[in-house]
């Protein structure tokens, strides 16, 4: 992996972390049950299972991977970044909860990522779990996290992952503030995709999608002012294309419709043009992505 891949040295900037080490020195079949039983990427939590692990961060990588339920090709190319692409992955399904099984067996240097892996501080950071099922002490990422001063570690029983519970659908949080967005929308570009809105829909559902579009444009247009005030626009549009798609993918998992999804995507797409970078959908496995202009 290429060093400027690896995770920032300095993490005082990234907040208290919540972790939780699950003590199981009998290392019980109940506790690994229940594991299997909470993995869920689309509802917020993923488990990490045991490679074992070495101090790979190659290793770690197609264990994240795994644990999103990512199927991967025999042979793979191997990607520019691909430590910054299993990021903008973990970052579009905002998990809540992420196990770490057996991590008494991870070994420390490992910990820096796994700080990556949960994000900077926000509303509902998401919460670090690791399954100690050690006898004795030994260096590994849980013994890292107790000696890092910003990080908040409690230590609890299997019993506690009782209390982990997925994230609601998000049809579900919708519904609670408004009508959704149908999927049944106009299919022009993002250049006439408002417009055609307006024209074609009916009253109540085109006002609907306009409020969304005008704020997702609004928010889009903030977020690309930021970035070039930070000299990053002017440097080059492929060093804004990953941190854009981390910016959309956040938002389009979040989406409670694909109706939703596509006017988030063509108001985001508006201001991120002018900035030479366009979003490109591929079909089959590979994943949407932005492109240079």
């Amino acid at each position: 992996m290429l060093a400027d891949d690896l995770p920032a040295d300095d993490h005082s900037a990234a907040g208290p972390v919540q972790a939780t080490v699950i003590r199981d020195p009998g290392d019980l079949p109940a506790t690994h049950q229940r594991l299997r039983q909470l993995g869920d990427p689309d509802n917020g939590i993923v488990v990490l299972r045991p490679v074992p692990y070495s101090g790979s961060t190659k290793d770690l990588l197609f264990c994240v991977l795994e644990g999103l339920g990512k199927s991967l090709p025999a042979r793979l190319p191997a990607p520019l970044r691909p430590w910054q692409q299993t990021l903008a992955w973990v970052t579009g399904y905002r998990l809540s909860h992420l196990i770490v099984d057996r991590a008494h067996t991870m070994p420390p240097q490992l910990a820096p990522y796994l700080r990556e892996l949960i994000g900077p501080p926000r509303a509902n950071r998401t919460r670090l779990w690791l399954i100690d099922a050690s006898r004795t002490t030994a260096s590994s990422v849980i013994t890292a996290m107790h000696g890092e001063a910003d990080a908040r570690v409690t230590v609890s029983g299997p019993e506690d992952l009782d209390r982990l519970r997925p994230r609601p659908p998000s049809t579900a949080i919708a519904s609670t503030v408004g009508d959704l967005i149908p999927d049944d929308l106009p299919d022009d570009n993002f250049l006439t995709f408002r417009a055609a809105c307006i024209r074609s829909l009916d009253r109540s559902i085109a006002d609907r999608v306009d409020q969304l579009w005008l704020r997702t444009f609004t928010d889009a247009r903030a977020w690309l002012s930021s970035h070039r005030r930070l000299g990053e626009v002017h440097q080059a549009p492929t060093q804004l294309a990953l941190p854009l798609s981390l910016h959309l993918a956040a938002r389009l998992y979040r989406s409670a419709t694909d109706g939703e999804a596509l006017v988030r995507l063509r108001a985001t797409k508006r201001p991120s043009c002018a900035t030479g970078c366009c979003c490109t959908t591929r079909p089959g496995p590979a994943s949407p992505g932005w492109a240079t202009a």
